[in-house]
């Protein structure tokens, strides 16, 4: 088996889109975060946002 280098390994990272992979996990273990989220009542003042 071939070790892989720092190089190697930096550029491979650069391929992964990481947002892209969270958004997968989450739609698998977590469908319902979204709706709960959106359910969640924002106690600030208007003029604040």
């Amino acid at each position: 088996m071939k070790k892989i280098t720092r190089k190697q390994k930096r550029e491979k990272l650069k391929e992964i889109n990481f947002f892209a992979e969270f958004l997968k996990i989450q739609k698998h273990f977590f469908k319902e975060m979204n709706s709960k989220f959106k359910k969640v009542k924002d106690n600030r003042h208007q003029s604040y946002i």
